[in-house]
């Protein structure tokens, strides 16, 4: 029994001091692919090469991920956030709020063609709302909650399943809320 519990005061003890050794540096904020379906490709920001996308691939601020046919990836964000990428989409992760490799205080993706879904959960450390931008402008998803975004050809097509996302109209914004989407073309947008 003596034996027994020395044991367990040993392995406790150096577990302990393995929490302490790793203490500053939290495993939790990078961000990476959680789930992939089919095949896409990582521009990484460091450098010309390319790589296949793999599950618990690291995403850094700066990389590019770009989705084949039938593809679907699914990135956790280091600032709790989750992204959602169809078949056919390109997608630049400019800034990537809470992660270890940048110092930035907002998330801010890049749409370049394609459609992603994202869900701010409630418990999320977002700081700042998440930017999306597109050629057509940038969306501020600035609550909790699951957006739609789609690029195609001039358009940017937005949808709020829930929260609150704010476009550019004009000289000023539109906020949409839970249930609402919007159009933004060449000279105008369109709101339901």
């Amino acid at each position: 029994m003596k034996s027994r519990l020395s044991t367990w005061m040993l392995i406790t003890a150096l577990v302990g001091a393995g929490t302490l050794a790793y203490g500053g540096d939290d495993l939790t904020s990078l961000s990476y692919i959680s789930y992939l379906e089919r095949y896409a490709t990582v521009y990484p920001s460091s450098g010309d090469e390319t790589l296949d996308a793999q599950v618990n691939m690291p995403i850094l601020a700066g990389d590019r991920l770009d989705t084949a046919r039938g593809a679907r990836v699914e990135v956790q964000l280091a600032d709790g956030c989750i992204l959602w990428i169809d078949e056919f989409t390109t997608v630049d992760f400019d800034a990537i709020a809470m992660s270890r490799d940048a110092d930035s205080r907002r998330t801010v993706l890049n749409i370049v063609a394609g459609g992603i879904a994202i869900e701010i959960p409630s418990t999320a450390t977002v700081e700042e709302n998440v930017r999306v931008d597109s050629r057509r402008g940038s969306v501020l998803l600035s609550r909790p909650g699951l957006y739609r975004l789609d690029v195609e050809r001039d358009e940017l097509h937005v949808e709020a399943h829930a929260g609150l996302a704010e476009l550019p109209a004009g000289m000023g914004s539109v906020l949409l809320r839970a249930g609402q989407q919007a159009w933004l073309e060449e000279d105008e947008e369109e709101r339901d």
